[in-house]
């Protein structure tokens, strides 16, 4: 290794003294934060035996492989700064830190801190050194310490080492120390230049020198070399001891002064640079130390420096360290580290002043060299050629005739040479310096000679851009060579020419291709060409620009475009092929030359590439592009492009390492991508348990088989090196990789291989291998025991099969049993489900059959009290009896309310209520009865104002509920109070109407089953009876109303029930409810009937002759009204299965109407069809033809579609009600009714239709008062016809112009010329005039909301209603409905 070292120093500083750059006045390298490194502010730098570089800086310490940097952070970021490092072993560094003294293992990769085993605290010393890695030296500023690491007591992160002191300095200020000669003692240096040695065996500490400073300074580091010490300082320089003469000496820098002196006065690092040179870094730069043979010292500083790619160079130079093996590093502050490889430094250069093209180098047998020019012709260097002197040259003069521009110079084979220019010269020089000129002449035209071949004694062979020549020396003429039989012409141009070594085979390399011809003498036998074609290269893609016979009895051909190719003599063509692809430089092959040791050098215009035949790759070098001739001679390499001659020794680029130091190093593992640090998990695994290199197997989990490892032989040559490696059994092949190359492996199958690498020198040899064993786990899937499952789980399923196949008898009656069970299940469902629909038919049927009987009972009773006196002693008794009746009606409400709600058919109608109005509307109810059992009956405030959005009827219902339980539970002389508050639960506000009683309270255990239906308590009510449905209802509402009803309650005391309402109304979004958009404008309500039906009349009903009275009046004035408009009593048709029925409804309007009869659909409508009545009273639930589709059928036809029509039904459901009114009803009652209802309801819908003929009469019909009355007439019946059957119509959504067409039996364009002729009105404003008419007639006579009239006259938009009913009206339909309770009242007044 000491000879390596010292033939590389020796080469090294041989290329100094012949006047090649300084390293430092090359181009440096930088490598800085953007690299890697965790900072640029860079102390130490240091080598470790394996050959990684470290570097301590302000951020932690680096390490660095020659590709990549790894950072190391000490434990306190605060802490991270490495002033000194020293390599002990193989496994720990040493380092000088902020923290004090630590050890770096390498191992582990972490940091332990030193201890002194007696101070049991962190060691802090001002400097150390070690001359072993167990003894070494330290001091502090009073003393000189002794360090031995060979009894390190290891804790932890801790170890704790032996500290004892040698020498106590009192007065002096220790600054820094190194090893003496021996390497066992240590030189001390003070802050006063005092020097003392401690001898390493006896301990013993005797003074060198004292005072030796001229000054006190601030000393940073100290060499020992040559008898020299080495001392530099902050602002004092330099200082030298000369051991061996006694003698101290010193330097600074001095502005102005000459050379001989520092770069600047503030020196941090002094290091040998080589044999007797030492290089110190200075806050400015750099100074070279010469120490001469005599002993005498030589410095030279350096200022400027030049960057590769143009990076910026930091002059200000803290630290530095000269690896032996031929680089230079140094550390700087802010800059990073800068570096140079001096074996780079491997090639000289002529350069020419101007651009002058080298087409050609020759060297004689004098170690002249020539060159052909391009603008200088012929030129020759001035002297012989030296290794140690630089070359120059000089224009050659010819006595036959100067060439002016050279294109080609050839050998000839007896020391000689030719030479070929451009204008088609060609001049021969002798071995005896004897010219001789020739020029090619054909057709008194001149060719560019482009290269020449030469044969010794005879002549030569010159390929130029006509065609081949012959040049004899024998008669001193050129003649024109052809050839037959070849695909290229013999005119082609040719631009290299060569021959094999017996001369019977010529090479022509021509822009057509290979041309290879067999001579004898000048006579040319065969020319064959087109071995390109085989290859694949295309027409243009074949121009040749250099050949070269090689060593190895091969043509090497160089192509302007496709690579370098070998042509075998013995195949008779191409055999091989290189490209960028196999890591040519560039594909542009200018020349070619084969050096001493056979290997084969390809210039390119990119640069120069050295072809290993053992890796069938190519080591670049980018030294000379644009190459254009070459030249192998006095074992050097030479190049020639259009501005420089490059030469170099090819042995100078084999470095021919020791086999162990080309080891190969394994750097980083990553895993799925990721690199993998020490005790990292990675999917559940930890793969490393330290570092990569120390680590010789790895075992990954089969999540983990994506891998890739990067590797170094720490040789830092860059592009240079190149390796091998392989996966075993993987890859059976070694394949090759270069420097920095990082190798993947995805995807790997479950297996035991081996990663094998090894460095592949220049001179072809081998390294070592380095081996990393892997192990890639299978997958759970692919493992013994999950195959020892499924073998397992297999036999099982075999002898279950069998095992199966013999109870299959058995098991074939158990499932025939079980398909019984089933069916007996099935069937027993299936009854079930019958049952249950029989049941809720029952419920219906015998709800809706009640009904009629009710009425039947209701009606007349309620006729009957009307017209007694209450002093009769009937009254009380039929009073009694309406009473039960009542309820008895509203226990089959109730019933039905229950079934739609288990069905899912309730939906609210909203409106923005006045809760405090409802509440006391409901209480008021029960004023009579609390006075009357003496209870203290406590209302809310009328004056507060509080709404919610709910429905009014089904809220009304509940309260109504309620507060009717709190009346049965509470005894006379209770309280029962009533209130309204806000409240918020779970962060929502809540409106919360509460009832509170002093009754009996409920139970305990019965406050759970409170809401289900006919629940009761051991309690039974005070006055009235219960049904056990009234809560479960109640419960129901309010959970449509997405709010809560609780209850509190303690027996004896009484019970508080409060139903809870959420503000707002988005809770409504999705739900299927109907809106009232505009707020309520009734202020009573008649809480009598309802969605649970009558109300309990819980006090006896006052039943006076003033309502009575009041009922006969309006119905008297009703029948005035009646015979004063119509000449004649109105007909109307009733249509009821019902003989009773029939006859009590034709006993109740025989008085003021005539009343036809039919007993189903079909006989009421041949009825209306014969007799065409003025109303229809129908039923629903008929034999042969139901009530719905009457009405259905009586609107399509044309007779019968303007005839009002009243539904009198025991069916309750509101879809019942809703499809009556889209089927054309006029008027829906429920049984049992209010004879006097009815009796109102039939009245208003016979003067409504006669209002809305006279207001049809007069505003639709355009007829001119000059008309005739005939004319007229039978304008007035058609009109007539269009308006029955639009008011027939008007409440189905879906009638239009086209249905009214089709009942008038004509086309739609034969309806608008008609209409056209008797109204200005278009046949849909008509229809549209005629809807919101009755709209307007429904708003005036009826109670109903707006919503209703909307569906009543066919608008299922309310939006839609409202714009064309304001558009006829000029108001909204609820401004409008307020008008005519406005007009009531004032009428009322």
């Amino acid at each position: 290794m000491k000879k390596y070292t010292l033939v590389i120093l020796c080469m090294c500083w041989a290329l100094w003294a012949v006047g090649a750059q300084y390293p430092w006045e090359s181009e440096l390298s930088v490598l800085n934060m953007n690299d890697g490194l965790s900072d640029n502010n860079i102390h130490f730098i240091s080598k470790d035996e394996t050959g990684f570089m470290w570097f301590g800086t302000s951020d932690g310490l680096n390490r660095y492989d020659g590709h990549m940097f790894k950072s190391f952070r000490c434990s306190e970021p605060s802490r991270q700064h490495i002033q000194k490092i020293h390599p002990l072993d193989k496994d720990f560094l040493l380092l000088q830190s902020a923290e004090g003294l630590k050890l770096f293992d390498k191992r582990n990769e972490r940091f332990v801190v030193v201890c002194g085993r007696n101070e049991k605290r962190s060691l802090h010393l001002t400097d150390w050194v070690f001359a072993s890695p167990a003894q070494g030296w330290g001091i502090r500023e009073d003393g000189l310490y002794r360090i031995d690491l060979s009894d390190a007591d290891v804790k932890g992160d801790t170890v704790f080492v032996a500290v004892s002191m040698k020498k106590h300095f009192p007065g002096s200020i220790l600054a820094m120390t190194c090893l003496s000669e021996n390497g066992e003692g240590a030189y001390v240096v003070s802050e006063d230049g005092d020097i003392w040695h401690a001898d390493g065996k006896s301990g013993a500490v005797t003074p060198v020198v004292t005072g030796g400073f001229d000054r006190p300074a601030k000393v940073r580091s100290v060499l020992n070399d040559k008898g020299y010490l080495w001392i530099t300082t902050i602002k004092e320089g330099l200082y030298a001891y000369d051991l061996v003469n006694r003698k101290m000496f010193h330097w600074k820098y001095e502005d102005g002064k000459g050379e001989n002196q520092l770069s600047h006065n503030d020196v941090f690092h002094v290091f040998a640079v080589g044999d007797s040179h030492y290089l110190a870094t200075t806050w400015d730069g750099c100074t070279l130390i010469s120490l001469n043979k005599d002993r005498s010292v030589d410095l030279q500083a350096f200022h400027v420096f030049r960057g590769k790619g143009s990076r910026y160079i930091e002059t200000r130079m803290i630290a530095g360290f000269y690896d032996p093996e031929g680089r230079l590093w140094i550390g700087t502050e802010g800059g990073g580290v800068l570096y140079a490889d001096l074996r780079e430094s491997f090639y000289y250069r002529y350069v020419q002043k101007n651009s002058n093209e080298i087409g050609g180098i020759f060297m004689d047998d004098e170690r002249v060299v020539w060159l052909a020019t391009y603008h200088k012709g012929l030129m020759q260097s001035a002297a012989s050629f030296d290794p140690g002197c630089p070359l120059s040259f000089g224009q050659v003069a010819v006595e036959k005739g100067e060439m002016n521009a050279a294109l080609c110079i050839s050998p000839d084979g007896q020391g000689g040479f030719w030479c070929g220019g451009l204008d088609g010269q060609v001049l021969h020089r002798s071995k005896e310096k004897e010219w001789r000129s020739f020029r090619l002449n054909m057709q008194k035209r001149e060719f560019p000679v482009w290269s020449i071949c030469g044969v010794p004694g005879e002549g030569c062979w010159m390929g130029t851009e006509k065609g081949l020549f012959w040049g004899s020396l024998r008669t001193g003429k050129c003649l024109r060579m052809h050839w037959n039989g070849c695909e290229v012409p013999d005119n082609v141009s040719i631009r290299a020419v060569t021959a094999d070594r017996t001369g019977r085979y010529l090479f022509l390399g021509t822009e057509a291709g290979l041309v290879v011809l067999a001579v004898n003498g000048t006579d040319i036998l065969s020319a064959e060409a087109g071995y390109e074609e085989h290859i694949g290269l295309l027409k243009e893609e074949r121009g040749i620009r250099a050949l070269l016979w090689g060593d190895d009895r091969k043509l090497w051909i160089g192509y302007g475009g496709s690579g370098l190719a070998v042509w075998s003599p013995m195949e008779k063509g191409i055999v091989k092929r290189y490209t960028t692809e196999q890591g040519l430089c560039s594909n542009f092959v200018t020349t070619i030359a084969q050096d001493g040791e056979g290997s084969v050098w390809v210039g390119s215009n990119s640069g120069i590439s050295r072809l290993s035949r053992h890796l069938q790759s190519f080591y670049n070098f980018y030294v000379s592009g644009s190459n254009r001739s070459s030249l192998f001679a006095a074992d050097f390499l030479w190049w020639g492009n259009h501005s420089m001659l490059t030469y170099f020794a090819p042995s100078a680029l084999r470095f021919n390492y020791p086999k162990e130091r080309g080891r190969v190093v394994l750097t980083e593992l990553e895993v799925n991508h990721s690199p993998v640090n020490i005790g990292e998990e990675v999917n559940g695994q930890v793969i490393l348990q330290e570092a990569l290199s120390y680590t010789g197997r790895v075992r990954l989990n089969n999540a983990n088989r994506n891998l890739a490892l990067s590797f170094t032989n720490l040789l830092y040559l860059s592009d240079l090196q190149k390796y091998l490696y392989r996966l075993y059994p993987y890859q059976t092949d070694w394949m090759m990789a270069d420097e920095g190359e990082k190798i993947l492996y995805d995807r790997l199958p479950p297996g035991e291989y081996e990663f094998q690498v090894k460095t592949i020198f220049q001179d072809q040899s081998e390294g070592e291998v380095t081996s990393l064993y892997v192990t890639v786990d299978p997958h759970w899937s692919e493992t013994l025991w999950f195959r020892l499952i499924v073998l397992a789980v297999l036999v099982g399923s075999v002898g279950i099969y069998v095992h199966r196949l013999k109870l299959k008898g058995k098991r074939i009656q158990h499932e025939l049993r079980l398909e019984h069970e089933l069916f007996t299940m099935q069937m027993e469902h299936n009854k079930e489900v019958e049952l249950r629909k029989e049941r809720e038919t029952f419920f219906a049927m015998a709800a809706h059959e009640l009904r009629t009987p009710l009425t039947l009972i209701l009606a007349p009773l309620k006729e009957l009290i009307s017209r007694s006196a209450v002093s009769d002693s009937s009254h009380g008794k039929l009073v009694m009896m309406y009473k039960y009746a009542e309820e008895l009606h509203a226990l089959t409400d109730r019933l039905l309310y229950m079934q739609k709600v288990e069905a899912g058919m309730v939906r609210l109608r909203l409106s923005y209520v006045n809760v405090v109005d409802l509440l006391n509307d409901v209480a008021s109810g029960f004023v009579a009865l609390a006075e009357e059992r003496r209870i203290d009956y406590v209302l809310p405030s009328g004056e507060m104002e509080w709404y919610v959005w709910a429905d009014r009827e089904k809220l009304a219902s509940a309260l109504q509920n309620l507060i009717s339980n709190a009346f049965k539970y509470t005894s006379a002389g209770g309280c029962i109070s009533l209130a309204v508050s806000r409240k918020e639960v779970d962060g929502r506000m809540f409106c919360c109407l509460s009832v509170a009683d002093t009754g009996k309270g409920i139970e305990e255990n019965l406050r759970k089953h409170l809401f289900e239906p006919f629940m009761e308590g051991m309690e039974k009510p005070a006055y009235s009876s219960s049904m056990g449905l009234g809560l479960k209802i109640v419960k129901h509402t309010v959970e449509m109303h997405h709010g809560r009803i609780t209850v509190e309650s303690k027996v004896g005391k009484g019970s508080l029930f409060s139903i809870f309402l959420p503000e707002g109304k988005e809770h409504f979004e999705e739900d299927n409810c109907l809106w009232e958009n505009e707020p309520e404008v009734r202020k009573t309500v008649d809480w009598g009937t309802g969605l649970l039906g009558k109300k309990e009349n819980l006090a006896p009903e006052n039943t006076e002759t003033k309502g009575a009275d009041e009922i006969k009046d309006k119905k008297e004035g009703t029948k005035e009204n009646t015979k004063e408009n119509t000449k004649e009593r109105q007909l109307v048709l009733v249509i009821e299965d019902n003989r009773d029925m029939r006859g009590y409804l034709r006993e109740l309007m025989r008085e003021d109407y005539r009343v036809i009869e039919a007993e189903n659909g079909e006989e009421g409508i041949r009825m209306a069809v014969m007799h065409t009545p003025d109303l229809i009273i129908s039923d629903v639930m008929m034999p042969v033809m139901d009530g719905f589709a009457c009405c259905a059928e009586l609107r399509k036809r044309k007779e019968t579609a303007h005839i009002p029509i009243l539904i009198l039904t025991a069916k309750a459901e509101d879809k019942d009600s809703v499809e009556a009114a889209y089927l054309g009803a006029d008027e829906y009652i429920r049984k049992p009714f209010n004879p006097e209802v009815l009796l109102a309801k039939v009245a208003q819908l016979l003067d409504m239709r006669r209002r809305l003929k006279q207001i049809y009469t007069k505003t639709m019909l355009n007829v001119t008062g000059q008309e005739k009355d005939g004319k007229e007439q039978r304008q007035s019946e058609f009109m007539q016809k269009v308006l029955e059957c639009i008011e027939g119509n008007a409440g189905n959504p879906d009638f239009n112009v086209k249905g009214l067409a089709g009942l008038l039996n004509m086309s739609q364009a034969t309806l608008y010329r008609k209409l056209k002729q008797y109204t200005d009105l278009s046949a849909v404003e008509l229809i549209r005039n005629v809807r919101m008419t009755q709209a307007a007639l429904l708003l005036m006579e009826t109670d109903l909301s707006v919503t209703e009239v909307a569906e009543r006259v066919g608008f299922n938009d309310l939006p839609t209603f409202r714009k064309h009913f304001t558009g006829m009206f000029g108001v909204s339909p609820s401004k409008y409905a307020d008008k005519r309770e406005d007009e009531a009242e004032e009428t009322e007044c």
